[in-house]
């Protein structure tokens, strides 16, 4: 049997796990059930799955998180994200840590904050963790290419930040066993305004065998937001995210023999958006970043200072054809200007010192235009959605010649009930990637070795399909899903000398899995949930793809009552016997976190929690250069509000 028919198998297998509880539903009585709605759906608004938000083709499966629900808060929006079906930490550690959806990681998946597309030149692409988690409202876990909706590089999925609005004031403080972490986070809101700040720093930790971990940092995030006009006529908004970033260690297993610290990271994001009351949006905004690499190897010392901004606007709009139709259509533009990296190698060899400097980026520049139509209407008992995408980009830099690339991508889909509680669901969608200007024109070093850009390269894409059921009843929410993506011209960075790197479009190939996800409302304090993954990912000559996480499985309890509240997650996370490029294989592991808070008063909240509780040694991912996870960390914290 191959491997991706025996993952299905084994999917089956993990979709049956929830027959008995559902057996157990429908046998129970219904009384009194329409008193606790309003509890029950307190309760799942943390994990549970919804469909047809904007920003996600109908069909397609999306994860709405808010990381203030949680009995111990995230320390990170990875700790957040990757609680989400098929959702999975991926390559080194720290601050920067990033994730992998449906087996998909890096540049492939496209980062937001509250629209406002984020990038990086950083290989292991773009991440939101410039914000403090605790300044984030919700965030939303898109799976599956969604180009149409969000441009090139959608095209494993979305994770999109929503800043957090603030009602009243609000105060929140804690400290983290691991690197002696602490945090303070104060905001305040009210009628049209919202301000929230939060500083977070913490000392280098160790994991469960006592390895150092480079994982140090000082951050200092907040995010402003003023909205006016009438929401009936016309309505503004101004959001404004300043970050600084200050000794950001990279944890990497080549620590301490080469040490890699990002001395200065820095974020200034000023949006503003216009809404009009016959449904119509416009918004524009900027970004500017600036980050310093510094490598320290034996006898040479290394930085590299990249300076971006970042620019973008849109204008979209909602028409309504009656009760059953409705089309949504729009224009918009993403730019960067001015991506400059200077770098600047000392060697301090005694017998033949040195000094080097050069601009392996000098002048980059990116405009990518896009005008997209979704159509929507119902017909048949079945809500569908249907649209398409075309883009084009300009990409250049100083030095080198411009290149001009076409794309068209589209999606279809669907949902249709059946019954009173069970829905099945469809989708196909298409994505595609322009190649990064890093991945085009950079070269320098990085904390992974020497890259050399080459322009040269084609652009990624990808077909995803996926067929869906949901059982949703009064006890139970029950969702799964199994997909099939065809990738082709994976841009895959290869090594062709030691510590000298390039980048190739060399795989095609298809990711295929199966994710289950499930909450159980019993008649006590008590909700259960369980689900998990199973993923398989082969290129066309049957070696594995990267970035693939191990299968996984795990089930949660919470328990609820009066001012108590308590959390037990245990996870299996399987082996991993075949990595691919980049990769080494890493052993199964049983993840247990533990965390409980406490409503002293109606302002005053105290909680903490254990991750790691059974101090497990273990990798977070299969990445070659993935340092191994932190030990067992203990977290206490208050927290006060005015409502």
């Amino acid at each position: 049997m191959s491997r991706p028919t025996s993952s299905l198998v084994a999917g089956s297998l993990l979709l049956l796990v929830a027959l008995p509880a559902l057996a157990w539903q429908e046998t129970e009585s219904e009384e009194g059930d329409e008193k606790k709605k309003g509890q029950w759906s307190e309760r799942v608004v943390v994990t549970a799955e919804v469909e047809g938000a904007a920003s996600a083709p109908r069909g397609a499966s999306t994860t709405v998180l808010e990381p203030t629900r949680t009995a111990d808060p995230p320390q990170a929006l990875t700790d957040l994200v990757a609680i989400a079906p098929a959702v999975s930490e991926n390559g080194q550690g720290g601050l920067f840590q990033n994730v992998s959806i449906r087996g998909v990681s890096r540049q492939r998946v496209r980062h937001m904050i509250s629209g406002v597309r984020i990038t990086d030149e950083r290989r292991a692409g773009p991440a939101t963790s410039f914000v403090d988690p605790l300044l984030m409202g919700s965030v939303e876990v898109l799976r599956g290419p969604a180009t149409t909706f969000h441009g090139s590089g959608a095209l494993g999925g979305t994770i999109q930040a929503l800043p957090r609005r603030f009602d009243g004031w609000s105060v929140q403080t804690g400290w983290i066993s691991e690197g002696d972490g602490r945090f303070l986070m104060a905001g305040g809101g009210g009628e049209g305004w919202s301000i929230g700040i939060a500083r977070r720093e913490q000392e280098d930790a160790e994991s469960a065998d006592g390895t150092p971990l480079n994982d140090h940092f000082e951050q200092t995030s907040a995010v402003l937001r003023f909205d006016w006009g009438a929401k009936d006529k016309r309505s503004y908004s101004v959001l404004m995210i300043p970050s600084r970033g200050r000794d950001i260690g990279k944890a990497n297993s080549d620590f301490p023999a080469q040490v890699t610290v990002y001395p200065e990271e820095s974020h200034d994001l000023l949006e503003f958006t216009v809404r009009g009351r016959r449904e119509w949006r416009l918004t524009t905004y900027v970004h500017d970043r600036r980050l310093e690499t510094l490598v320290t190897r034996p006898l040479e010392l290394g930085e590299v200072v990249t300076d971006s901004t970042d620019y973008g606007a849109g204008w979209d709009r909602t028409d309504r054809f009656g009760e059953d139709a409705s089309l949504h259509w729009g224009f918009d533009l993403f730019g960067r200007t001015g991506v400059d990296s200077t770098e600047t190698v000392i060697v301090t060899d005694p017998m033949n010192p040195s000094t080097t400097v050069s601009q392996p980026l000098d002048g980059g520049r990116e405009a990518e235009w896009g005008g997209y139509t979704v159509v929507r209407w119902k017909g048949g008992g079945a809500d569908w959605e249907g649209g398409f995408r075309l883009s084009r980009v300009h990409q250049g830099n100083n030095g080198d010649p411009g290149l001009d690339r076409s794309a068209l991508n589209g999606f279809v889909g669907v949902t249709k009930p059946i019954g009173t509680h069970w829905e099945i669901r469809g989708a196909a969608s298409s994505g595609q990637r322009f190649p990064s200007l890093g991945e085009l024109f950079f070269s320098g070093v990085t904390p992974r070795g020497e890259v050399f850009g080459n322009p040269t390269l084609g652009s990624e894409r990808a077909l995803n399909t996926e067929l869906g059921f949901a059982y949703k009843g009064p006890r139970l929410i029950l969702r799964s899903a199994v997909f099939h993506n065809d990738i082709d011209d994976y841009i895959e960075r290869i090594e062709f000398a030691p510590d000298m790197l390039t980048f190739a479009n060399l795989t095609s190939g298809k990711i295929e899995g199966v994710e289950l996800s499930a909450l159980v409302r019993t008649e006590s304090a008590w909700l259960v949930s369980f689900g998990g993954h199973l993923l398989e990912g082969r290129a066309s000559d049957d070696t594995p793809l990267a970035d693939v996480p191990p299968h996984e499985i795990w089930t949660e309890a919470r328990w609820i009552k009066d001012k108590f509240r308590f959390n037990a997650r245990l996870a299996h996370r399987a082996s991993k016997d075949d990595p691919g490029s980049g990769e080494n294989p890493i052993s199964s592991v049983e993840l247990l976190s533990l965390s409980g808070r406490y409503q002293v008063t109606p302002s005053w909240g105290l909680y903490a929690g254990v991750r790691n509780a059974l101090d497990e040694a273990y990798f977070r991912s299969a990445d070659n250069k993935a340092p191994p996870a932190t030990g067992r960390t203990f977290s206490i914290g208050l927290a006060w509000s005015s409502r």
